[in-house]
């Protein structure tokens, strides 16, 4: 997996607070189509982490050796092994969320 420009915030953070029972949720709305007639779709998704636990939990992978960074043309990126990440990420936001009280 590589994420380019993003920092730590490419989509195996959010991807991986679906994971933890505790995670932070938000109902997404957007406009659909359906048989010809537009209407508002409503759907839960993981709510915003607005910086909270997300980059926290990339620089520790990245000092963990998870988390190796390359240049790709013009782009710093970062890659890592998705698995292994997401192990990580996991343990580690179900332990800040949890801090924060959300049991």
């Amino acid at each position: 997996m590589a994420t380019a420009g993003t920092g730590h915030l490419g989509t195996a953070p959010p991807v991986t607070a679906r994971l933890i029972p505790n995670h932070r949720r938000k109902l997404r709305r957007f406009p659909y189509v359906v048989n010809g007639e537009r209407v508002w779709v409503e759907v839960p998704n993981v709510g915003d982490d607005n910086g909270r636990h997300f980059p926290g939990v990339g620089e520790e992978a990245e000092r963990e050796g998870l988390i190796r960074t390359v240049r790709i043309g013009a782009a710093e990126c970062r890659l890592m092994a998705s698995g292994p990440f997401i192990d990580f990420a996991r343990r580690r936001l179900a332990q800040g969320l949890t801090q924060e009280g959300r049991h």
